[in-house]
């Protein structure tokens, strides 16, 4: 008998110890691919799990993300929360734009994931706001649009701008390039790179290079209604499944011991530590395609098209103890022959940089107005931005 009570103490004070650790990493409330709930250990979902999730997904009108026929996913519209507004339009903020320019108004338009977006910090602190504040006390007259979106590739930020950003009129295109999105690049599900995000039920649209040419696969994407039969049940006999980076990691949930939840969360995180952008050369020719598809019809429109780097904590840190950045003749290659604004001096010769970061890995109010500044410097510098 006092074994069995044993037992069950244990067991009471390791669940205790899951309920602190997932609170503390802030995994609370949100649902996972094969997670599906902070505390259901020993449990992989079953069909009606996802039915669940699904039902809820296309019955959903508050949450800050939707699913999107060409993007994958985007924000809706009008939706807020503590921290985030979203106007009419599915943009970060609370101000509506006409879709006519006022004259003598440059508009620039802010593409790209969460650190574009800039997670974590209200909206008064974002680098967009920072940015048209700047460019104000300047004496330039300009609207700054945040098209952003979190978990966005340069593919997702590419059809962004296609579907939403071009009828702004947009005088200037800027679009971030982080070692996250090149990895986003490669995936049309998001469960084996992401599976702790609430995204990781939807799927993307995907480039891949064919004959030479970039093509588009599972686009427009598979809608909500049919997410069950062709990825629960069936992904792996999709067509466009062999296209998929991540097929050959673990799926996850497939045995008694993946299903714990902080298995599950040391196994994501490890995944994305081991990529390295200098091996995937597939990647990099993808990425740099990407980038140059932007940036042509981007120019076609007449409008300027600009890289920016937003480093993530990981490579600041490394540059800060003298490391090198590895990909670094990638990033050399993607310059060539457009605008390209690298922030790694700029931020890693900071003597704090954990100051540059809110509690998670996005930059804080100091670290987006620190990139505010110097891409308002970068675009006075280089004349595409003039006082009236």
């Amino acid at each position: 008998m006092k074994k069995i009570l044993n037992i069950l103490k244990f067991i009471v004070v390791f669940i205790l110890f899951l309920e602190a650790i997932s609170q503390l990493m802030g995994f609370q409330d949100r649902h996972y691919m094969f997670i599906l709930g902070i505390y259901k250990v020993a449990k992989t979902p079953n069909l009606s799990d996802w039915e669940r999730i699904y039902n809820a997904e296309i019955n959903d009108t508050i949450s800050l993300a939707m699913s999107h026929p060409k993007t994958g996913w985007t924000l809706r519209p009008y939706s807020v929360n503590p921290r985030y507004s979203v106007n009419n339009d599915g943009m970060r903020g609370k101000r509506n734009y006409s879709i006519e320019k006022r004259d003598s108004v440059i508009r620039v338009g802010l593409f790209g994931n969460s650190a574009m977006f800039s997670a974590e910090v209200s909206d008064s602190q974002t680098l967009a706001i920072y940015l048209e504040s700047i460019l104000k006390v300047k004496g330039i007259r300009v609207e700054v649009l945040n098209l952003a979106v979190p978990a966005f590739g340069i593919d997702q930020s590419y059809w962004q701008w296609e579907e939403k950003g071009k009828k702004y009129d947009l005088d200037i295109v800027v679009c971030n390039m982080q070692e996250t999105a090149f990895w986003a690049n490669q995936l049309i599900f998001a469960y084996n790179f992401i599976p702790q995000s609430n995204i990781a039920h939807l799927s993307k649209p995907r480039a891949i290079i064919e004959d030479n040419e970039l093509k588009w696969i599972n686009y427009p994407v598979i809608p909500l209604e049919k997410m069950i039969d062709s990825i629960v049940i069936g992904y792996e006999e999709q067509p466009f499944y062999k296209y998929e980076y991540f097929k050959d990691k673990k799926r996850y949930g497939q045995k008694f011991y993946e299903n714990l939840y902080l298995y599950q969360t040391a196994v994501g995180i490890k995944l994305i530590d081991e990529l390295k952008i200098e091996n995937s050369s597939e990647g990099q020719v993808l990425t740099d395609s990407l980038f140059r598809l932007f940036k042509r019809e981007v120019e076609q429109e007449g409008s300027e098209f600009i890289m920016l780097t937003l480093p993530t904590v990981k490579e600041l840190t490394k540059l800060h103890l003298g490391q090198d950045i590895a990909y670094q003749d990638f990033l050399d290659n993607l310059a060539k022959d457009q605008n390209y604004l690298s922030t790694f001096e700029l931020l890693s010769s900071e003597s704090d940089m954990s100051s540059l970061f809110a509690k998670g890995f996005h930059y804080s109010a100091k670290g987006n107005k620190l990139l505010a500044q110097e891409l308002a410097n970068y675009l006075i510098e280089k004349k595409l931005v003039i006082a009236d």
